[in-house]
């Protein structure tokens, strides 16, 4: 007679527990392997993710930061004239765009001095301002760069000092 596990009224033959266990395993470890290379992807091809393109993009090529030469303006309150210095860093994954930023620099620097002369203090003093103005040099450069060379090349912008006075 086959043996029986033990364990009640119903207890099954050891053959018949281990027909449906191992079809089990094996499923499950296919079904597991094909999950993660669906949601991570294949190493070098980017593949099928579910992970964002843009952090794909970001695993594979290391940002490149290009500073700008600080940008100072003058812009009028109610009462006086003041003035505003600011450092800018802009990000982009392409050693192409690095270029063509160095070559737009006057280009950029002139259409960043009419914006920020358009700002006002109280704005600019609130953590919510300095956001609005990032995302607003964010499209100027990414619209130069669009009018000049077709793309707009910039990924992010990044103020690393302001001061007003």
């Amino acid at each position: 007679m086959a043996e029986k596990l033990s364990g009640g009224a119903g207890s099954l033959p050891i053959g018949k527990l281990l027909l449906l266990l191992i079809p089990s395993m094996i499923i499950s470890v296919v079904v597991g392997g094909f999950l993660v290379l669906y949601l991570v992807g294949p190493m070098e091809s980017g593949g099928n993710s579910l992970l964002p393109k843009s952090a794909l993009h970001d695993q594979a090529k290391k940002p490149i930061f290009f500073t700008l030469e600080p940008i100072l303006v003058n812009f009028v309150d109610a009462r006086r004239a003041r003035f505003l210095q600011i450092k800018i860093q802009l990000m982009t994954y392409d050693k192409k765009v690095e270029e063509i930023l160095k070559e737009y620099e006057p280009v950029i620097r002139n259409d960043l001095g009419l914006l920020l002369g358009d700002q006002n203090q109280e704005q600019l003093a609130t953590k919510e301002g300095k956001e609005i103005l990032r995302k607003k040099i964010l499209d100027t450069v990414q619209q130069i760069l669009r009018r000049e060379v077709g793309i707009p090349g910039v990924e992010d912008v990044y103020i690393t000092d302001m001061v007003m006075q």
